[in-house]
């Protein structure tokens, strides 16, 4: 059932000449008391099922070289923990590489860690906080690449591609987590942000030919604020950036954002900022090419100041489209040769919605209708 279960144990290592071949779950360390052991160096793989190694309740335990390849998961961390290290191990062809379960995780050191090729979850790391995980670890191939909640994570310089399906990272009901130079490309979803959040950064990724490049999805009311999406790029996306949010309930779920210098050319949408407060959308955003430029509102937008932007088309489509909104400033936007320049859009259900909305300085030349309403 296990080759060895170290409950306990401290100031211990276990090297590459125990052999665990065969075994439903490799090793088992920690239960409350463990610290301070080392596995290295050994292979606990199997054929699909079972725990490779198994860390309970264990802090500054270190894992090096470990192999843990085709297991249910790989390496699984479970009740509360701090400072231990993942440093080389091979966990590919898992459902899950590298997980945790119910406890908080803090201060972990995850690098040069191979998960490719799992099916589930390359990393899923619920509950973490203080913790690096940089671009020597290997993520692509898997269904999902890397769930982070908690706080204070940073995810830099990593590949979590894919080839039109799953997500690159979700960042789960989570606070400051900074996500850098990551590469999301060609996925269901490249970055999903879901559930109530706070202070996270997406800077410089690449989500681009993603259906969903970057997505934010509120939860039940649960608001996200202060989120920044700067220098991205998530062009040829279906949706750019997107919300998933605002049922004309006066809900405001995404509060004082910061989105500039981000790629989204050639998309469906541009951006789809529906249920924003406070927040500025400016010229260093790229949007040509786009089938349709920027949507915002949906019955609980107010305060966006959208300015000094290039929305223009070839003859179709929306330059901006804003629906059910109030307090929306619109200042030198160029949204030439569209459909509609800049459309203002109330459904049947909530005539009177828009109100204090401000146009001023906008090139809609050459659109079919320059500003129009519906």
């Amino acid at each position: 059932t296990w080759g060895m279960v170290l409950y306990g144990f401290s100031d211990t290592a276990v090297g590459g000449d125990n052999l665990f071949t065969g075994c439903a779950n490799g090793i088992a360390v920690g239960n409350g008391y463990g610290t301070g052991v080392r596995i290295h160096d050994m292979d606990v793989s199997g054929t699909g099922s079972g725990f490779g190694v198994f860390v309970v309740s264990g802090s500054d335990i270190l894992l090096e070289r470990v192999l843990a390849r085709q297991r249910s998961t790989g390496i699984y961390f479970l009740y509360d923990q701090q400072g231990n290290v993942v440093s080389g191990c091979d966990c590919s062809g898992s459902q899950y590489g590298i997980a945790s379960g119910y406890g908080s995780f803090s201060s972990f050191t995850l690098s040069n860690n191979d998960v490719r090729n799992c099916t589930v979850w390359g990393m899923h790391l619920g509950g973490f906080y203080d913790t690096e995980v940089g671009g020597d670890n290997l993520l692509t191939g898997c269904a999902n690449g890397i769930l982070v909640s908690g706080s204070g994570v940073r995810v830099h310089d990593t590949d979590v591609s894919g080839t039109g399906s799953g997500i690159g990272v979700q960042v789960h009901y989570a606070s400051n987590i900074v996500l850098e130079r990551v590469r999301a490309r060609q996925r269901g979803t490249g970055i999903y942000f879901r559930g109530q959040q706070q202070g996270n950064v997406a800077s410089a990724c690449d989500c681009s030919g993603s259906q969903y490049g970057i997505l934010l999805e509120e939860n039940y009311g649960e608001q996200q604020q202060g989120i920044t999406v700067s220098g991205c790029n998530c062009s040829g996306s279906q949706y750019g950036i997107m919300s998933n949010g605002g049922d004309g309930s006066g809900r405001l779920a995404y509060k004082s954002f910061t989105l500039n210098g981000n790629d989204v050319r050639n998309c469906g949408w541009g951006m789809v900022l529906y249920s924003f407060s406070d927040t500025d959308v400016g010229s260093d955003n790229l949007f040509t090419g786009c089938v349709n430029g920027i949507a915002v509102g949906n019955g609980t937008g107010t305060g966006v100041r959208i300015h000094d932007a290039d929305v223009s088309g070839t003859g179709s489509g929306f330059g901006v489209f804003v629906v059910n909104a109030s307090n929306i400033t619109l200042e030198r936007v160029q949204a030439r040769q569209r459909s509609n320049g800049i459309y203002f859009y109330e459904d049947y259900g909530t005539r009177g919605n828009q109100q204090g909305n401000v146009v001023s300085g906008c090139d809609c030349s050459c659109s079919q209708r320059g500003i129009a309403s519906g």
